[in-house]
């Protein structure tokens, strides 16, 4: 990695007594801060992400709660016409009929 540096800021790398290159404090410091503005971006980006996906799936939640309230309605509308019962045929059942008479 020094090796790399040092092609594009030679004042970054140093090389130690042994002949190994290095990335000197002054380069260290500065390749971490701009990795880290990478790592907040890359974050501010999955951020904004599930943010968005979450008001979508909010909007979907609220939408079909209106819709299940509208079918409840509809249903305890319709449960209201067969609330009146009479005896079902020889084996004792009770069968549903509308309140005008049909089933």
């Amino acid at each position: 990695m020094a090796q790399d540096v040092e092609q594009v800021l030679p004042n970054w790398a140093d090389q130690n007594s042994e002949g190994y290159k290095c990335i000197t404090e002054r380069g260290s410091t500065a390749l971490l801060i701009e990795a880290l503005r990478d790592l907040r971006a890359e974050k501010d980006a999955q951020v904004a992400q599930v943010r968005q996906l979450t008001d979508a799936k909010n909007a979907e939640i609220a939408e079909l709660k209106v819709r299940l309230e509208r079918l409840e309605t509809l249903v305890n509308g319709k449960s209201e016409a067969f609330s009146v019962t009479r005896p079902g045929p020889a084996c004792g059942r009770r069968n549903s009929y509308r309140s005008d008479g049909l089933r």
